[in-house]
């Protein structure tokens, strides 16, 4: 059931996103086109045209990211949250299916939104600085393994991974929370999100401050240096993974035990 349900909200998100990439794209070609024409002319008018399609160029891959948050909790909130969400809850669908594949379906387009991004990027640098990068990648991999930092590159990718998955969950938590107001539910989701995060940044702070005590000697961070950072990283991981969960649940739970539609 899952597969179905996620099919069919990818099927429902992609027109606005294929939209924006394609605007991306285009304007990473012609950005590309008018730099050439640029290095080639000396008029102000043409440079003064180059300058604002670069502007333009910067501004759509800061729209991009934007772009996606935005579609990602406009088809979430429409879903649920909307007389679409009587619907959706009438589904013979377990409702933690119906947001596990919501968070699915967000990770999947961020993925692809960064992989355009990528893209948009070299076709603007040029192809010759796109192999340039190709050829570093086996040498950084070399590098990696030959200096024993394996361990270290896998951390930084589980807590990456974890912080994609964390992005779209902690908003879909806020609105879920949110909606179990009778009054102001999209005020009372801001409202939320900014207790959420004064309380997750000030229990990030205190466990760093923690950390940071046991590190305080010259013989710890001499001898232990490497053990304590693979340990600050495997906290820093654990911490994403709880808050995952914490997210996750407490949007399944929210739905269930208080729907207010």
């Amino acid at each position: 059931m899952l597969k179905k349900v996620l099919k069919y909200d990818m099927k429902n998100i992609y027109r606005p996103f294929m939209i924006t990439y394609g605007c991306l794209l285009v304007l990473s070609l012609a950005a590309t086109m008018i730099k050439q024409i640029e290095h080639y002319s000396n008029a102000i008018l043409l440079n003064l045209f180059a300058n604002l399609f670069l502007v333009a160029y910067i501004l759509a891959n800061v729209g991009l990211f934007l772009g996606c948050i935005i579609f990602i909790v406009v088809d979430f909130y429409k879903s649920f949250l909307t007389d679409k969400g009587f619907l959706t809850f009438t589904l013979p669908v377990k409702t933690s299916t119906l947001v596990l594949s919501k968070v699915i379906n967000a990770v999947i387009w961020e993925f692809i939104s960064f992989l355009i991004f990528v893209i948009a990027q070299i076709i603007f640098l040029g192809p010759s600085e796109f192999f340039r990068i190709i050829r570093v990648i086996p040498e950084m991999l070399k590098a990696i393994e030959y200096f024993g930092l394996l361990g270290f590159a896998i951390e930084i990718g589980g807590i990456t991974l974890l912080a994609i998955i964390n992005a779209p969950l902690v908003l879909f938590a806020c609105m879920a929370i949110g909606q179990c107001f009778s009054k102001q539910k999209i005020l009372a989701s801001i409202a939320t999100y900014i207790v959420m995060s004064f309380i997750i940044q000030f229990v990030s702070m205190a466990a760093i401050f923690i950390f940071s005590l046991g590190a305080s000697s010259y013989e710890y961070i001499v001898l232990n240096s490497v053990t304590g950072l693979h340990a600050y990283l495997i906290f820093i991981f654990l911490f994403q993974l709880l808050l995952c969960i914490i997210y996750y649940f407490a949007t399944i739970l929210s739905f269930k035990k208080k729907l207010n539609l």
